[in-house]
């Protein structure tokens, strides 16, 4: 409990404060445009960290890091574009919703969920990083692949009509995965002699002409004239509340979701995008109406929110323990981060 040790009241400064609200400010809004997301704005933010105290740099960097996990939901439910990669699985059932009239709600769910999950990170980063860190040891090369295995397989499950097509589509995702240089060998693969094609295909790319590119192709193959328009009686302040009993609706999805986010956020490499498909799935599995998923129901909207914005704090702990970024999101503040764990948090590993 080392952390009792530490003065909270250096929270609470002018400096600090702003920088949570700056980051938090940055974080939501480059998250909820499409095609950006979490990595882009810690890039984005890290040169004005470098002049700051670092209790306020790195403040700034996870206040911008949580924003934007939360922000890419925001065009996924509205748009049906996710604003981040983690964000693709809440436009199943996020913008089904939004399509029914009810946006705000839809966008309360999501953001019910993300503060459950949010916190539920930060206290396992809290109470849970030695035990946690000590389980991220023993993972090895043949745990790995058993995890990819069952990604695999969770893709499988998550489609309700054909699991055939669904297995085609991992299969697809595979072979665009070989893209690029190997890491063995370093011989190219499938590159056709582009060098843009050498570090392998983006995954923001690869959803935005999945999604985006799609939906304008779809949007120019109908009358130009029509005006495209949010219903703005569904995101008034009224339509944005939950009542009690919207919230026990989403309870147990948020709770399963925040495990799911915080133990995928451990194992380095992962990050939120595997988070989010296997809290759906798990979501799916577990619900009383499996069948109203990816027509509007709650809980696909909750199960994933929560497990990508857990992910934060999951992947905080094996970075601040033993250096090694849980996510891709987290090695862009890696000295902010290191320099904060050995010297002010003291969690440098003891001799």
């Amino acid at each position: 409990m080392e952390f009792l040790n530490f003065d909270f009241s250096s929270l609470f400064s002018l400096s600090t404060l702003f920088a949570i609200i700056l980051g938090t400010f940055v974080g939501v809004l480059i998250g909820a445009l499409p095609g950006l997301g979490a990595v882009l704005a810690l890039v984005l933010m890290l040169p004005l960290s470098y002049s700051m105290d670092p209790m306020a740099a790195i403040l700034l960097l996870l206040a911008t890091y949580q924003g934007a996990e939360y922000g890419g939901s925001i065009s996924a439910v509205i748009l049906g574009i996710p604003g981040t990669p983690a964000a693709l699985v809440t436009v199943f059932d996020g913008n089904a919703m939004s399509k029914q009239g009810k946006p705000g709600k839809a966008i309360a769910y999501s953001l019910t969920a993300s503060v459950i999950g949010g916190l539920a990170g930060g206290l396992a980063l809290i109470f849970l990083s030695g035990p946690l860190v000590k389980f991220a040891l023993s993972i090895g090369e043949p745990e790995f692949f058993l995890i990819g295995l069952l990604g695999l397989f969770a893709v499988g499950m998550l489609s309700s009509e054909d699991k055939v097509k669904s297995l085609i589509a991992a299969v697809l995702g595979l072979m665009v995965g070989t893209i690029g240089m190997d890491a063995f060998t370093g011989a190219p693969r499938f590159t056709f002699g582009e060098i843009e094609l050498m570090e392998g295909v983006d995954l923001v790319a690869l959803l935005v002409g999945m999604f985006a590119i799609s939906e304008l192709l779809i949007m120019v193959s109908k009358d130009l004239k029509v005006k495209y328009q949010t219903d703005q009686k569904g995101l008034s302040r009224f339509m944005t509340r939950l009542s009690f009993k919207d919230f026990k609706k989403i309870f147990k999805a948020s709770t399963l979701g925040s495990l799911v986010g915080i133990i995928i956020g451990i194992i380095p490499g992962m990050g939120a995008g595997p988070a989010s498909w296997f809290s759906y799935s798990i979501a799916k599995k577990t619900s009383k109406s499996p069948e109203t998923f990816g027509k509007g129901n709650p809980e696909g909207i909750a199960g994933p929110e929560a497990a990508n914005n857990a992910t934060v704090g999951g992947a905080l702990l094996p970075l601040l323990t033993l250096g090694i970024p849980g996510s891709p999101s987290t090695s862009s503040p890696f000295i902010y981060m290191q320099k904060l764990s050995m010297n002010s948090l003291d969690l440098s590993p003891q001799e």
